[in-house]
């Protein structure tokens, strides 16, 4: 299992931990190591994290308020499952261009991508929708595709709590939002 929190002893930095049930049933953690060091403000929005069974590793997705909110994601690798210690990726923009809040990601089992959606809050507060794929020969790296949004793009602006959860059977994203 993978964590990921945000430190409010620590000015709401990004952090992720690794558990698991040892013997007699106790849950225990790993040490946290930290994805993002600057101030999340201490909001669950602005992160979200997904498992991509394909490359064997979590994504994280977050909004980058050190870099005009944009978003960015990277990969959580567990490298000892007994000491519970993880290894980091490389932090990669997924959106270029468009500040985001509201940040959702899911695993799609059929593409091996991760869904993520997200509200922009540099173009009207519409909804946004993104994939991103683990690359790369260690399978730490980021890439994205084109974002894309809503045919009619007042569907969804301004919302403020998302979910976003991948249909296997009909091969589909679920969006929601309020």
């Amino acid at each position: 299992c993978v964590l990921a929190f945000v430190n409010a002893g620590d000015s709401n930095h990004g952090y992720v931990a690794t558990g698991g049930v040892q013997s007699g049933g106790a849950f225990t953690w790993g040490t946290a190591v930290e994805f993002f060091g600057h101030n999340l403000y201490s909001s669950t929005t602005n992160f979200d994290i997904c498992y991509d069974v394909h490359n064997q590793r979590s994504v994280i997705v977050y909004r980058d308020t050190n870099d005009n909110n944009y978003g960015y994601a990277r990969t959580v690798e567990i490298t000892n499952p007994t000491n519970k210690t993880l290894s980091l990726g490389t932090a990669a923009k997924i959106t270029d261009t468009i500040a985001v809040a509201e940040i959702r990601a899911a695993y799609n089992t059929t593409s091996h991508a991760i869904g993520v959606v997200f509200k922009s809050t540099s173009v009207f507060n519409y909804p946004y929708m993104t994939q991103a794929f683990v690359t790369g020969a260690s399978r730490d790296a980021i890439t994205a595709t084109d974002i894309i949004r809503p045919t009619n793009p007042n569907d969804g602006q301004n919302h403020t709590r998302s979910t976003l959860i991948y249909d296997r059977y009909n091969d589909r994203y679920i969006f929601s939002w309020i």
